[in-house]
């Protein structure tokens, strides 16, 4: 075997399988890691008919695997490596990895293995296939050095046309901001839902803030990314490095993302709680940053690093924070979390136990508690995570066995409205309630009788003693109902405003 031939097989069979990923990486198909998704230049439609399917799979490696058996014949290589290279870096890291990956951990689903087994099988037969025609097509192949000049253009061209397109194009409305919520659509991206599955339920069995750990788990990816912690695990490997794994935990061995996921839930467990933080006239759920001051500088005494985790945290509140007052009792609800055949609920709570009733269309169906975890510190808020079935369009969830304080509503199993019902008091009793009137909580708010609409259709109002009734934004009285149901404006200007449909 000449060393030539061989350098020559290896480079071109190289070439070729930069050439299938950077075609599939051009329609966005998000090559090798997804197969599914090519819906930003395509659409669906490679996928409403089996020959576009396979057209689009199968004709572009025909195509550029014959070119290279070509190629590397008339440079007098060894068209069997590079075959063997060809299917190795197109067919086994790709489709292949995935069904080891799936049949070694045993947690790849049948269908998904035995997808990405058949992709596998298909295109090995299309390098086959290409290995016996390549004679075929190689009259309408230039020569080697016709066809390197080609390539060289192509590169360049797709090179410099792409740099002026990206600097030139207009932001998309609906791309990120360069901010919390970029880091951690980009944090999503680097390591995977997984990840950040795992991130809660770490947090969870140590007892520790899983909000905190997140947003580390987001602004440590932002500074190292994947390929980067690669290089990173050789030097823990060598010697020089110290810490590992995309949260940085000092190791003596390489971390994966996970196990240092893992490290760090242990490493930041103990005493932790939200904080009531002032807004306008209300107030919203924070972490208490000072008490975190030294834990996150200790990790990275860079200012800016702070900064940017405290950002990511109070974007991570901002779910709980936008369905109203908040209730001390049940603490934050922080997520919903859609799993393959269920749905969970996420929050925080300081709560003895958490019990959620599940109902649809008014008929109960299931009732869960999670209690107080062991693993919790005295004093200490905890996490929990509650499943329930996917068919549910309604969800209330109860304190310490008592009566419900919080509704929220699910379409498509996600939230999109949430009711306080936060205790109120009958008159005369003391007792705490809440008075549902079918379309949603309706509650007395104090014992003078005031209501709360929570029907989403009408603007919600809180009558005071005086008759004045105000928006919970802490805006001004806007008008002033009177025995019969009007109400006007404050300035005495404005037409009658009824506040409700009986006038």
């Amino acid at each position: 075997m000449q060393f030539e031939g061989l350098w020559n097989s290896l480079w071109v069979s190289a070439v070729a399988s930069g050439l299938l990923w950077g075609a599939y990486r051009a329609v966005e198909w998000r090559w090798p890691e997804r197969y599914i998704g090519m819906t930003q230049t395509f659409g669906l439609t490679s996928q409403e008919t089996l020959l576009r399917f396979a057209s689009f799979r199968l004709v572009p490696t025909l195509i550029v695997a014959a070119t290279t058996f070509v190629t590397v014949d008339r440079l007098h290589g060894y068209i069997w490596i590079a075959a063997g290279v060809i299917w190795l870096l197109s067919v086994g890291l790709t489709h292949g990895r995935v069904v080891v990956k799936n049949v070694v951990s045993r947690n790849g689903e049948a269908n998904h293995t035995g997808y990405h087994l058949w992709m596998a099988s298909v295109l090995t037969a299309a390098v086959v296939v290409s290995g016996l025609i390549w004679p075929l097509w190689a009259p309408v192949v230039p020569s080697p050095k016709e066809l390197l000049n080609a390539l060289w253009s192509g590169v360049l061209t797709a090179a410099l046309g792409g740099t002026l397109y990206l600097l030139l194009k207009e932001r998309p409305a609906s791309a990120p901001a360069d901010g919390p919520h970029y880091l951690a659509d980009r944090a999503v991206r680097d390591v995977g839902v997984e990840a950040f599955d795992w991130a809660y339920r770490s947090a969870m069995l140590a007892g520790g803030n899983p909000i905190l750990l997140r947003a580390i788990l987001i602004a440590e990816s932002a500074q190292r990314p994947r390929w980067f912690r690669q290089i990173e695990n050789v030097g823990v490997w060598l010697g020089p490095a110290k810490t590992s794994g995309v949260m940085q935990m000092p190791s003596k061995r390489p971390l994966s993302d996970l196990d240092s996921i893992q490290a760090a839930a242990l490493r930041y467990a103990g005493k932790w709680q939200l904080r009531q933080e002032g807004l306008g006239s209300g107030w919203r759920w924070s972490i208490d940053w000072g008490e975190e001051w030294a834990v996150l500088t200790k990790q990275n005494p860079d200012l800016s690093y702070f900064d940017s985790v405290t950002d990511v945290g109070r974007m991570l509140l901002e779910f709980g924070n936008s369905f109203g007052q908040p209730d001390p009792a049940l603490g934050l609800v922080f997520e919903s979390r859609r799993y393959a055949g269920r749905i969970a609920l996420r929050g925080l709570t300081p709560a003895r136990s958490v019990t959620l009733r599940a109902y649809v269309d008014a008929e109960a169906i299931d009732i869960s508690t999670a209690a107080r975890p062991e693993s919790a510190a005295s004093g200490s808020w905890w996490s929990w995570e509650i499943d329930f079935d996917p068919r549910t369009t309604v969800v209330e969830l109860s304190v310490n066995e008592g009566a419900p304080v919080r509704r929220l509503e699910f379409w498509k199993g996600l939230v999109h409205r949430m009711d306080p019902m936060a205790a109120a008091w009958n008159q005369g009793e003391g007792e705490p309630t809440y008075y549902p009137d079918g379309g949603g909580a309706v509650y007395n708010a104090d014992g003078g009788g005031a209501a709360y609409n929570a029907d989403g259709e009408e603007p919600p109002y809180y009558p005071d003693a005086g008759g004045a009734a105000y928006y919970p934004d802490g805006g001004e009285p806007p008008y002033y109902p009177d025995a019969g149901g009007a109400a006007y404006n404050a300035d005495g200007g404005e037409p009658p405003y009824y506040p409700d449909a009986r006038g």
